[in-house]
């Protein structure tokens, strides 16, 4: 499948919608004039959401999290007695309050421009969603653009928590749809783009599995860069760097990525150095190819053949945990994607024979297996003993999803 020109700024985008985590937000970095803000008004259009550009080069912060105003609550008593109490509260802008009237593509343009105090501003827009005392609805996606530090007017580097929020995109100048406008009369066509499959979300236990089964061979790839003397280093801090946080992200992207794109690798090495940064994207995909893991619908297939004929299945234990993780978060995200009975029973079948080596590492694989709907309703169970670990391991959180159910 052709990938589109910026296919991943746009990806990210809508992994907004509906998300528990508040998705990936996409950051266009490119030199003037290379059709960022044109695209991105297409873009709104092309989903039915009103755009709104916020300029961070021409607002001050207040305009940006809201004008504060005095307010008073009355509260009057059975016995007569009144008692007033006076507070500040923060008036949200229009275009905050408009967001909650229609589906709002809220545009953060310049911000490599922005002075500290606004990007302070913007910081609580980004990580809280609020404006003001007014959380944005959750269907409103926020996108930025700006032009490289050394080359945008007045250029301030990113502090490092605005940075770290931030999927960092190396703006592709639409190259093809200018072309073409220029041979039809400067009659240009809209930019193409690619809807986020709505299941995109089933391919996140295998990406987990994967940063989590990479952090257990290289755990200083997620902590905050230093320099030689051991201290940050301020120019990596500005741009994409790995944290919890952006490896969280990238999961979340890269299940975007797959489902959009099925098998298109060079798509995810891109999500990932735009988060992480080169050097641990690089290392990463460099030990995903090393990982000689067993082809995980094989490993399916000989477990629902070996039930269906009575006799014990072959099972080669992985000999290090962090391919143990892997090899079970491929199994799980399978199942998850082709789900039936006999596979879901050859997943537990698979995690029972893991646990007798590793029960640990198992066992933390488990938890989206047990979260599906089949199980919630009692219709589906495993063995007695793997419940009883799964549910040791994962108890609280199972409860309070299966009574919520």
């Amino acid at each position: 499948m052709e990938r589109h020109d910026n296919a991943a700024f746009f990806l990210m985008a809508q992994t907004q919608i509906g998300s528990p985590t508040g998705g990936v937000i996409p950051y266009g970095i490119a030199d003037a004039g290379a059709g960022k803000s044109r695209v991105i008004e297409a873009f709104g259009k092309a989903i039915d959401y009103s755009c709104h550009q916020l300029l961070g080069t021409q607002n001050d912060p207040a305009e940006i999290k809201g004008f504060p105003e005095t307010a008073e609550t009355v509260t009057v008593y059975p016995d007569g007695r009144e008692e007033t109490k006076v507070f500040v509260s923060i008036v949200p802008p229009k275009y905050a309050v408009d967001a909650t009237e229609k589906p709002t593509l809220l545009f953060l343009d310049e911000l490599g421009s922005c002075p500290r105090a606004v990007q302070a501003a913007l910081l609580s827009v980004l990580t809280e969603r609020k404006i003001g005392d007014m959380k944005l609805p959750d269907d409103t996606i926020l996108v930025a653009a700006g032009n490289p530090v050394e080359s945008a007017a007045n250029g301030v580097p990113l502090e490092a928590p605005m940075a770290n929020r931030l999927y960092h995109h190396k703006w592709a100048t639409p190259w093809r749809t200018w072309e073409q406008g220029l041979l039809n009369g400067l009659e240009f066509p809209n930019p193409e783009f690619t809807k986020l499959p709505a299941s995109w979300r089933t391919n996140i236990p295998l990406i987990g599995s994967q940063v989590a089964a990479f952090r257990k061979r290289k755990p200083v790839a997620f902590e905050m860069p230093k320099d030689g003397n051991g201290k940050l280093s301020r120019s990596e801090l500005s741009g994409a760097w790995p944290s919890m946080r952006t490896w969280t992200m990238y999961v979340e992207a890269a299940a975007a990525a797959e489902a959009a794109y099925p098998g298109d690798e060079s798509l995810k090495r891109e999500l990932c150095e735009g988060l992480v940064g080169k050097t641990y994207a690089l290392e990463f995909f460099e030990y995903l190819d090393q990982l000689d893991l067993p082809d995980p619908e094989a490993l399916l297939l000989e477990f629902m053949s070996a039930a269906k004929a009575g006799r014990q299945a072959s099972y080669d234990h992985p000999g290090r945990a962090d391919q143990v993780q892997a090899m079970l978060g491929a199994v799980t995200a399978r199942v998850l994607a082709d789900k039936n009975r006999p596979r879901w029973d050859a997943a537990c079948s698979i995690l029972s024979a893991a646990a007798s080596h590793d029960k640990e590492v198992s066992l933390s694989c488990a938890g989206p297996l047990f979260r599906i709907d089949e199980v919630k309703d009692g219709k589906w169970s495993a063995d007695e003993q793997l419940t009883h670990d799964v549910w040791e391991a994962f108890g609280r959180c199972l409860e309070e999803e299966h009574g919520a159910k």
